[in-house]
């Protein structure tokens, strides 16, 4: 069996498993008492534009790092949809594997598969610390543990990528001119594979860092906005107390009522897109077939 029939058989079995987790989530509607206004159903389509700018932010800073990978804007927003759709139907972020599976098949590059996503994540969590932080300590006189989590993941990472250059520098000297061991050669050959992940960051960055993270700062501004349109909708009020609510409920603590109703429409909107893209994908490759 060749490489691309394996990725087609995963993808099918992946989002067969996505759209089964998807049809589950459904239940939130029974579970959950919605009062819609219909004074208020012209909100709707503005949800929906909203919902389209989210995603049009986030799928930007995503092309943003893989830029140089030039792969075919129509064919990125493909995979895009798709693999947030299986994202947001699959639980504990477990679609993050996914991601790294199909965009390392797309640039051909393991490496850039799993920096690329790890990137992502980074810039996505140093611009919600920009709303977590100031919300902290103004309103809540305390730093909460999703706030200081995802601080210390962000200070970590910044952290290494550094002093990665300088400790390379050295060590790479220090082992050449002062070890001959086989351990040694052993930590040369570790020591260029890490300098190796580290030209892809810089590689995967340059030039575009402050762009990534302005579209990573617009995606969670529109991300509030869009929240407070579908509170809005079912009669319900929503403030920055709320959206910070929603936030620690992502990584489990809190409630989760808002997360759950977001993230089914969120999964019914993109299954709905997903389709419709690979359905005109279809049609364009049998136009040109005929």
């Amino acid at each position: 069996m060749n490489k691309k029939a394996v990725y087609l058989r995963v993808n099918a079995v992946i989002v067969l498993l996505a759209v089964y987790f998807a049809s589950m989530r459904t239940k939130t509607f029974t579970d959950v008492q919605l009062n819609i206004d219909v004074r208020l159903s012209y909100l709707i389509p503005l949800f929906i534009l909203g919902f389209l700018f989210v995603h049009l932010a986030k799928m930007m800073r995503f092309y943003l790092i893989l830029m140089e990978q030039k792969i075919n804007l129509f064919r990125f927003i493909k995979v895009y949809m798709k693999i947030t759709f299986v994202n947001l139907a699959f639980p504990f972020k477990l679609g993050e594997i996914f991601r790294v599976y199909c965009f390392s098949k797309e640039t051909k590059d393991a490496k850039i598969g799993i920096l690329s996503v790890i990137i992502d994540r980074v810039f996505d969590i140093s611009a919600l610390l920009v709303i977590l932080i100031p919300y902290d300590v103004i309103v809540d006189k305390a730093i909460s543990p999703v706030t200081l989590i995802l601080s210390l993941f962000a200070a970590v990472i910044l952290f290494l990528y550094r002093i990665f250059l300088p400790t390379y520098y050295y060590l790479n000297q220090y082992l050449i001119t002062n070890a001959s061991s086989k351990e040694a050669v052993r930590c040369l050959y570790l020591l260029e594979n890490g300098k190796t992940w580290y030209d892809y960051i810089r590689r995967l960055l340059k030039g575009r860092s402050s762009l990534i993270f302005i579209l990573s700062c617009i995606g969670w501004l529109a991300e509030f906005g869009l929240l407070l349109c579908m509170q809005t909708i079912f009669q319900k009020v929503f403030g920055i107390s709320g959206f910070v609510t929603y936030i620690n409920s992502i990584f489990g603590f809190g409630e989760t009522q808002l997360l759950n109703i977001y993230t089914t429409v969120s999964c019914i909107i993109l299954a709905i897109i997903t389709v419709s893209v690979y359905g005109i994908s279809y049609w364009k490759r049998r136009a040109v077939k005929c």
